[in-house]
């Protein structure tokens, strides 16, 4: 997988289709400023070998502190739009969403 960054440095950083960030990685994520707007993969509640899981895809997101965050890549099994992002409230995650098909991002 490939991660990409967009816009002034943390302004905006795209990573899908990923079960592990490198430490080289992480690093450079952790450089930036604090990131503004993260898009990351989260394939459903457990993960396989090539895409994280929710609780996975969280960890990460919460090692970085972004403004908000935007899961991506899901599959039917995660459940339904609004019932997930209920679970990420009751989690304490006010600024972590699903993405969806037609959403537009304002940077």
């Amino acid at each position: 997988s490939l991660g990409f960054t967009f816009g002034a440095p943390g302004e905006f950083v795209y990573i899908s289709d990923v079960k592990i960030i490198p430490e080289e990685s992480m690093a450079f994520l952790k450089s930036l400023p604090r990131i503004k707007i993260f898009v990351l993969d989260c394939l459903d509640h457990e993960g396989i070998w090539s895409h994280m899981g929710l609780f996975e895809a969280i960890a990460v997101c919460k090692e970085l502190n972004p403004e908000k965050v935007y899961f991506t890549g899901m599959c039917c099994s995660l459940g339904l739009h609004d019932q997930v992002e209920l679970e990420l409230r009751s989690l304490g995650l006010e600024n972590y969403f699903l993405a969806y098909d037609g959403l537009v991002l304002n940077l």
